[in-house]
């Protein structure tokens, strides 16, 4: 899955897209401030509002694991650093 990385706000709607292109497309060339986006830190709380909590327009994603995964995610979190380290190579 992809995360939203472009915004774009007019004087009526918001827009939000994957790429500048797909922005540009979706919104058919309309003027107003484009964002681009690292993460969902960077917006304000009106727009967050929209993107994540609004039912019709977020995107929830079911995630699942292995018993691996969870092992391996436990050794990173853990209070040995042994593990981190030689992912490091320290």
């Amino acid at each position: 899955m992809r995360e939203i990385e472009y915004l774009l706000i007019t004087s009526k709607q918001t827009y939000v897209a994957d790429s500048l292109k797909e922005l540009q497309k979706k919104s058919k060339n309309k003027s107003g401030a484009i964002q681009h986006m690292k993460g969902l830190g960077e917006v304000n709380v009106g727009v967050l509002k929209d993107i994540a909590f609004n039912k019709d327009t977020r995107k929830l994603v079911q995630l699942t694991h292995s018993p691996k995964d969870k092992k391996e995610f436990l050794e990173l979190v853990g209070g040995s650093t042994t593990y981190r380290k030689k992912l490091l190579g320290v």
